[in-house]
């Protein structure tokens, strides 16, 4: 299995987006879950065109896309993720913070109720992603 995670990277104070995708890393690393994050993964800067056309490659790789939302701003590139994933009928994951729940009504219907996850703590996340191997 492959995970592809879609988060918002604007809007988001690096240390802190650092320490969340460090932490996806660990959990997807621990499980022996093949992953491609990419703030972590891919440290080219290039033009949209060249990011939307390598983020969609790597999606296409991926057998599922988790979403991470813990953000109440919404993050075009992650809607974007999504679209092509659904697009390429790939299975949807999408992890949210309860507090944002109401500010994202529009992307539940990508997937599966059961796929849509609500979380408080990390440690709810880990416990979920522990339970795809």
């Amino acid at each position: 299995m492959k995970v592809f995670l879609s988060y918002q990277q604007t809007w988001v104070d690096k240390k802190i987006l650092l320490k969340d995708l460090q932490f996806f890393r660990e959990v997807f690393d621990d499980k022996n879950i093949k992953n491609f994050v990419y703030y972590l993964d891919e440290k080219e800067e290039d033009d949209n065109f060249y990011i939307c056309e390598k983020v969609k490659k790597e999606i296409e790789k991926c057998d599922l896309v988790i979403t991470y939302i813990n953000h109440k701003k919404r993050s075009e590139w992650m809607l974007l993720e999504l679209g092509m994933a659904y697009e390429l009928w790939k299975e949807i994951k999408i992890f949210i913070n309860r507090k944002y729940k109401d500010d994202y009504l529009l992307i539940y219907w990508l997937t599966k109720k059961e796929n849509v996850i609500f979380f408080n703590e990390f440690f709810e996340i880990e416990e979920q992603i522990k339970r795809l191997v």
